[in-house]
């Protein structure tokens, strides 16, 4: 009884579209002639550790004599708890720039990547002195604002005299983050159930089809923080 379900289930499946992000390139059929079969390999677990380099523009408060300027950075965060989640982390990074005076320095934050947010101290090896620096990363354009995972970074440094910085920060090392995305994110199924026969051929169709909705369904599968 088992076995005499299956080819039915199959041959349903094949009518039901599945769909991921809108795109108009998907209003076609599947066909096996332009999928192509690959071996599911697992993501794993994401890293624990999260280096990252990044360049920024730099405008001084309004009350400073400092206009535009540039700086660079280097840093990286380690995941508190669940990396998958991303709730929490703690991150340091190194930096060199300014507008009139070449300055740099250390940073020690608290880092929230699932909410795109860290918050620390800014230590200017320069002045010796200390402030609040409180970064913003909010999510762009899916594959990164310029590709392979970038992303666009704000700081606010309301003491210090370079105020705002903005730029861009790039990871180091994560495969999956700098991994071109899949361009197309939608698939439609065909709509009409396969006539069945005495030959076996609705059978070999239907298995066919499965297949290729199989392998569009592990095309589609990204990570969901990308």
């Amino acid at each position: 009884m088992r076995s005499g379900r299956i080819p039915v289930a199959l041959v349903l499946a094949g009518s039901i579209p599945l769909h991921g992000q809108a795109s108009s390139s998907a209003e076609r059929p599947v066909s096996l002639d332009s999928v192509s079969a690959t071996p599911i390999v697992s993501m794993g677990l994401p890293p624990r550790i999260h280096p990252y380099v990044g360049g920024f523009a730099t405008y001084g408060n309004p009350g400073s004599s400092r206009q535009l300027g540039g700086a660079a950075v280097v840093g990286a965060y380690r995941d508190i708890g669940n990396a998958v989640i991303g709730l929490r982390a703690l991150g340091a990074e190194a930096y060199l720039g300014g507008s009139e005076q070449l300055t740099g320095g250390l940073r020690f934050v608290a880092v929230s990547p699932a909410l795109f947010i860290q918050a620390g101290a800014n230590l200017d090896a320069r002045s010796g002195s200390t402030s609040l620096i409180v970064s913003l990363s909010p999510p762009t354009k899916r594959g990164g604002l310029v590709g392979r995972g970038t992303q666009l970074r704000i700081d606010w440094l309301p003491s210090g005299p370079d105020a705002i910085h903005l730029g861009v920060t790039a990871p180091l090392g994560d495969g999956w983050g700098r991994r071109k995305p899949i361009q197309r994110t939608a698939v439609v199924l065909p709509s009409r159930a396969h006539d069945t026969g005495t030959d076996g051929t609705s059978v070999n169709g239907a298995l066919r089809d499965a297949a290729a909705a199989a392998r569009w369904t592990k095309s589609l599968k990204r990570d969901a923080a990308e």
